[in-house]
């Protein structure tokens, strides 16, 4: 009796962990489709961030704060980013987004805090100016930053 509850222990957490595993990918199916979303950041002069990269791209739907899915690129060499919405896949859903730009910030905890590259401005959903609208078929965006006016 004790190996077949054992068993039907197993059994059931193994049932358990495949209801876990196929969980993320019920959100692809959905029946939302996912738009590709590339672009360029830029600073206000048209060069691109190359002091950025590592950073990030995000966007939250525009009405919607408490959204689960937060679309996501990362900032490359030459400022492009490609977009991907966590638990979906590469792609954006239809949509109007605020933007928010976020760079790596490297810290000494030995040395004085590190000075800022951008406008923090950029880094806040509330204070953001820029916005995104993602439509059917492939989107191409340029996000415009400043830098920090302390440089």
């Amino acid at each position: 009796m004790r190996n077949f509850l054992l068993l039907r222990a197993v059994h059931g957490g193994l049932a358990f962990a495949a209801v876990l595993l196929t969980m993320p990918l019920a959100g692809c199916s959905d029946g939302v489709p996912l738009h590709p979303v590339q672009g360029v950041v830029v600073w206000s002069d048209g060069e691109p961030v190359r002091e950025l990269v590592g950073g990030g791209v995000s966007l939250r739907l525009i009405g919607q704060a408490e959204r689960t899915t937060t679309p996501y690129g990362e900032i490359q060499a030459d400022g492009t980013f490609s977009l991907r919405s966590p638990g979906f896949g590469d792609g954006v859903q239809e949509g109007n987004y605020s933007a928010i730009v976020m760079p790596v910030i490297k810290i000494d905890p030995l040395g004085p805090p590190p000075v800022p590259i951008m406008d923090r401005r950029f880094q806040d959903h509330r204070k953001s100016d820029l916005e995104v609208v993602v439509e059917p078929g492939d989107n191409q965006i340029t996000l415009e930053v400043e830098r920090a006016k302390s440089r």
